[in-house]
């Protein structure tokens, strides 16, 4: 083999991507490993298809192949393995919508604004495509063994109509003069326009204007196209402004603008070698949709797609790719040969390949080229032809792509095993406990009858009360059929059912509550490992592209923050935790009154935050209340001084306070009300004074101390010392 043989076509970027190779790479991206098909026999299994099935759930007999062993004998669908995944993705979405965002680092002013950003896209922007996508990702994982979440930030221009004088054409050329003196005078294009003999001249100067227009407007757009306005719709604007003084002529705005997490189900959205074990070290990610003609029209203008590659491609609709069977035993290659995926009627397959190379000073980067499996060269020049390719600019650095795992029993991505292929014996051995015992109560409802032939062949009715003529000493008489496999059948599939559950570690008294719990943290902290990392890419592509202004106002940052720490990458980084435990309501309530009966009284030196262990209880018992309910604590003390502050100023009026019963928090409104009058004269002379400010003042301070001791006797009682004595004591 020679040395350039052995060369990888993928590790130096050209400015013309090999699409031979891509297409190469691509379809040996196959789902046949080990004589089994991770895709269709997945599903196969999962949803209990298989040849001559029948709706009834009966067997029955074809033209060349006899029902066995009878015709009308059981087939029924054992779920099995779709209930299993069923409840392991409920477990898994329950996690994810209960569980908190932390900062991934210290807990500062950089965490503070990373949690608040990640809560903002889930709960607000995300929140309804986020409900759809998590569970496809549990479903995905559970069933395929791997899953591929896509964070993107998704920015699109479209055109909009607009009436446009000539006078405002004439103001944005003179502001285009006064930054570019060769930029045409605004006498000269009002000039041009008004006469029709300048028209090319005009219609170049208003192209002019439109795209410095169009580059004010996409200011900051990380990936959008500008959409061309023909030259017929720009001349037809230019004559309707030299005849009407006015035209309505297209203008681009950002029209989206905001992030996306996509979830890719395998060998069908997403394609990744089988030699990959970590996806952003990888050679290449394949990910492939299916579109329309007219969307894929459109693209030419919006993102810039090759017209004669579109209409190539066109050409192909309905026609999907055949990938190439890897090396499985010769029994099985000889029926497998080539999988081919089903292609949606009309729809057309587009192939984005995103790739990691380097440049000539071995500088890397990601490219992203666009391409049709069967669409790879052009007639006219026999150059590869290919929607588009461009370099991937994501501040992160890496691919937009990360992957999930149901298990790591290795380290190759796609090894790892789904569902149905691990319960697949499990599955058919429980279908035939449960075809046997059917069969088996319909032969003992109604066994074989042995008759006396009779010259007239007599037919007997069968039922209660049925009246039939019959010969002494040779009636009918049902076969004699033991049942005794029938408490065996149904105790072998009680086993099954234990064992399977034990496996999983599924919600069951057959199983141990301590096992259960290991196997769903397991699961749990694997799936949240990989939403916290797609909400970290999200994250930072927000602290890239996001406004100064949007960004302060859903974080609290102070104005201009974003802006001085844009290009510090890592500052905003976040993670999803979430402990299983609390979806065990009993273990929770016990906790909760363990930490409220033992630990907080025992906390005499107050390192126990009070008001975050109130926020920790709300959400343990419900999240949505945690989410309405629980206000920052800056807020919450804002809001607690803005009362006091309003109690005193109802009293310096002569109208008393609202008296309040055991007030936990009267000892920080004691300290807030000293802290007011403290700092107004005029309370503090009416103080003086006496009379009725003097009378409430001193009945509202009374109430609160009351509160205070009683929370002090609460806790004497509980540990049988004072506090504060005790902290006294040891000063």
């Amino acid at each position: 083999m020679k040395p350039e043989d052995q060369q990888d076509p993928l590790v130096h970027a050209t400015n013309s991507p090999d699409i031979a190779n891509l297409v190469t790479e691509y379809t040996q991206c196959s789902p046949v490993r080990d004589g089994w098909n991770r895709l269709n026999d997945a599903d196969a299994v999962r949803f209990c298809h298989w040849e001559g099935q029948n709706q009834d759930g009966r067997k029955h007999d074809q033209p060349d192949k006899p029902a066995f062993p009878w015709n009308g004998a059981s087939d029924t669908r054992p779920m099995m393995a779709d209930g299993i995944i069923n409840e392991r993705v409920g477990l898994l979405t329950t996690s994810f919508w209960r569980a908190i965002t932390r900062p991934k680092m210290a807990n500062d002013e950089a965490g503070t604004y990373a949690v608040a950003l990640a809560d903002y896209f889930c709960n607000q922007v995300l929140y309804d495509e986020l409900t759809r996508e998590v569970e496809l990702a549990a479903q995905y994982q559970e069933h395929y063994g791997w899953v591929v979440l896509h964070p993107t930030w998704e920015q699109r221009v479209a055109l909009k109509k607009r009436k446009v004088t000539l006078m405002e054409i004439v103001t944005l050329a003179q502001q285009v003069a006064a930054s570019s003196p060769e930029a045409p005078q605004n006498t000269d294009i009002l000039q041009m326009i008004m006469d029709p003999a300048m028209e090319d001249g005009a219609l170049a100067a208003l192209r002019g204007l439109y795209d410095m227009y169009a580059s004010q407007q996409m200011a900051g757009a990380l990936e959008a196209e500008v959409p061309r306005v023909s030259d017929a719709v720009l001349r037809r604007g230019l004559r309707q402004l030299r005849t009407e003084r006015e035209a309505e002529v297209p203008v681009p705005y950002l029209c989206q603008n905001s992030p996306a997490i996509y979830a890719l189900r395998p060998w069908d959205e997403v394609f990744i070698p089988p030699d990959t074990t970590d996806l952003q070290r990888g050679r290449v990610v394949f990910q492939r949709e299916w579109v329309t003609e007219s969307d894929l029209r459109a693209r030419i203008i919006e993102d810039g797609y090759n017209e004669k590659w579109v209409e190539a491609a066109v050409l192909q609709k309905g026609r999907s790719t055949r990938f190439a069977a890897p090396l499985v035993p010769t029994t099985y290659q000889s029926l497998t040969g080539i999988f081919d995926t089903a292609a949606p009627q009309n729809m057309i397959e587009v192939v984005h390949g995103v790739y990691r190379s380097v440049d000539a000073d071995n500088v890397p980067a990601i490219y992203c080229t666009t391409f049709h499996p069967q669409v790879k060269v052009a007639d006219a020049n026999k150059k590869d032809l290919y929607a588009k390719h461009e370099l991937i600019d994501y501040p992160h650095g890496q691919y937009p792509y990360i992957e999930g795992k149901r298990e790591h029993w290795c380290r190759c991505v796609v090894a790892s095993r789904g569902v149905p292929e691990i319960v697949q014996t499990w599955q058919n051995e429980a279908k035939a406990l449960n075809d046997a015992t059917i069969d088996w109560t319909s032969i003992g409802v109604i066994p074989p009858v042995n008759v006396y032939r009779t010259p007239f062949d007599t037919k007997y009715k069968f039922g209660p009360a049925v009246q039939n003529l019959v010969i002494q000493g040779k009636e009918p008489e049902f076969m004699k059929i033991t049942a005794s496999g029938v408490p065996i059948a149904l105790e072998a599939g009680d086993r099954i059912n234990a064992r399977v559950a034990n496996y999983f570690g599924l919600s069951s008294e057959l199983v141990h509550p301590e096992r259960a719990q290991t196997l769903q943290s397991k699961a749990v902290m694997n799936f949240l490992l990989m939403w916290s990392r797609a909400l970290q890419q999200i994250v930072s592509l927000a602290q890239k592209y996001m406004a100064d202004a949007e960004f302060s106002r859903v974080t609290g940052a102070p104005p201009g923050w974003l802006e001085r720490n844009r290009d510090r990458m890592g500052m905003l980084a976040v993670a999803l935790h979430f402990d299983v435990r609390e979806l065990n309501e009993e273990l929770t309530m016990k906790r909760l009154e363990t930490v409220n009966k033992m630990v907080l009284p025992a906390d005499t030196q107050g390192v126990i935050p009070r008001a975050k262990w109130v926020q920790i209880q709300l959400r343990s018992i419900d999240p949505t209340w945690a989410k309405e309910l629980v206000m920052p604590v800056a807020e919450a003390s804002e809001q607690m001084f803005k009362q006091v502050q309003n109690d005193l100023a109802q009293m310096f009026l002569g109208n008393p306070p609202q008296m309040v019963e055991n007030d936990p928090t009267a000892q920080a409104k004691l300290q807030f009300a000293s802290q007011i009058v403290g700092a107004n004269p005029n309370y503090q002379k009416a103080l003086q004074q006496g009379g009725r400010f003097a009378e409430l003042a001193q009945l509202y301070a009374k109430n609160l101390a009351f509160s205070v001791t009683q929370e002090q006797n609460k806790t004497i009682g509980r540990i049988g010392v004072n506090p504060e004595a005790a902290q006294q004591t040891n000063a």
